[in-house]
């Protein structure tokens, strides 16, 4: 028997890298549910949550974080809040919030993970820590933030509420924020 033979009655091998349409819509669904459980977690406010994508994005959460109040288009961004304990705490939950997203795919979706799917997240997360941190510091202090992100989403309480969310934008695939609420308090209860 020829190899091309035996190698034609192998089961086909499905490569894991290769994404279907379903995958990125299931990888983009906790994403963003990531995001958004970590946004109420933190007490951010939360306008909406959808995997319905457009130009360079498959879905997004938008509320209130302090980036969206920053000009993060200057080379630095220090000076832009002030350098108190309160806004270094909030620029920390804001931080991990933004991280959550990209902890929550790798979470649940590791071989699907790449590096450009949370990229404006990592941008943000960059740009808000360079309001704090120094140069020298800026690394560390993203990896400290990246761990504690890891860590939140890895939480069991945590984990049924990311996937509540998630289902629920598979279904509808907007969510209001009053509806993403509505649907943490309800796993909650049970």
């Amino acid at each position: 028997m020829k190899n091309t033979e035996r190698d034609a009655r192998k089961p086909a091998v499905r490569n894991p890298r290769i994404e279907t349409p379903r995958m990125c819509e299931l990888s983009t669904a906790y994403h963003e549910a990531g995001h958004a459980v970590a946004n109420w977690w933190y007490r951010i406010r939360i306008e909406k949550a959808t995997i319905i994508g457009g130009e360079g994005y498959a879905g997004f959460v938008k509320g209130k974080l302090a980036v969206d109040e920053i000009d993060l288009s200057a080379e630095r961004a220090i000076g832009s809040m002030d350098g108190s304990d309160r806004a270094r705490t909030r620029m920390e939950k804001d931080v991990i919030a933004l991280l959550a997203g990209p902890a929550t795919q790798r979470r649940f979706f590791p071989r699907g993970w790449r590096h450009h799917h949370g990229k404006s997240d990592l941008r943000n997360a960059i740009g808000l820590i360079e309001c704090f941190a120094p140069d020298n510091e800026l690394k560390t202090y993203l990896k400290l933030l990246q761990i504690r992100a890891k860590n939140f989403v890895q939480r069991r309480y945590i984990l049924p509420l990311i996937e509540a969310v998630a289902k629920e934008l598979l279904i509808h695939r907007t969510l209001t924020g009053k509806q993403i609420i509505a649907i943490i308090k309800q796993t909650n209860a049970n």
